[in-house]
């Protein structure tokens, strides 16, 4: 039996198991109170479905969250800690090396208005100008996924146009 002391003021007599419980139970409501804030659970999901992701989503990332706080000896929030721990796993992945794609005029099915004449014709007289007067073209450029007429797919690129 342990001597406590409670709000009161008051000394009491508990066991020390009551006592390592109550600790136990406060570090477990703590967890369910944070746990409860950023919840990726749905309403519209499968009762199996929700234990799962609580399991894996929920509960380890708290407490991984908490032996972080601990080991750091910091106290960061959960969505920055959530943060983290996807730029983690994402890793510093810099596109290099990127394969050079091939700006060239493709046929596409359908015909639209070209990008280049379009925004010209907007700066000079708005939308609807440029709606009624703009040309359409069923060509466009793969690399920069764009509807381009054949004379300003050239003027854009720098491209000469190959004669035959």
């Amino acid at each position: 039996m342990i001597e406590t002391i409670n709000k009161r003021g008051q000394t009491t007599k508990k066991p020390e198991i009551v006592i390592d419980y109550n600790k136990g139970k406060a570090l477990v409501d703590i967890c369910d109170q944070r746990s409860s804030y950023h919840s990726p659970l749905r309403k519209s999901m499968k009762w199996y479905r929700k234990v799962a992701i609580e399991i894996i989503l929920s509960t380890s990332v708290l407490n991984a969250m908490c032996l972080y706080n601990k080991v750091n000896k910091t106290k960061i929030g959960i969505t920055e800690f959530k943060e983290m721990l996807v730029k983690d796993m994402c890793g510093d992945y810099e596109e290099t090396d990127k394969e050079e794609v091939e700006h060239k005029l493709s046929k596409s099915g359908k015909r639209t208005r070209c990008v280049k004449c379009y925004d010209e014709m907007a700066k000079q007289g708005g939308r609807k100008h440029a709606q009624r007067i703009t040309k359409q073209s069923n060509y466009w450029c793969a690399a920069c996924q764009k509807v381009y007429c054949i004379e300003c797919f050239f003027d854009d690129h720098k491209v000469q146009a190959k004669k035959t």
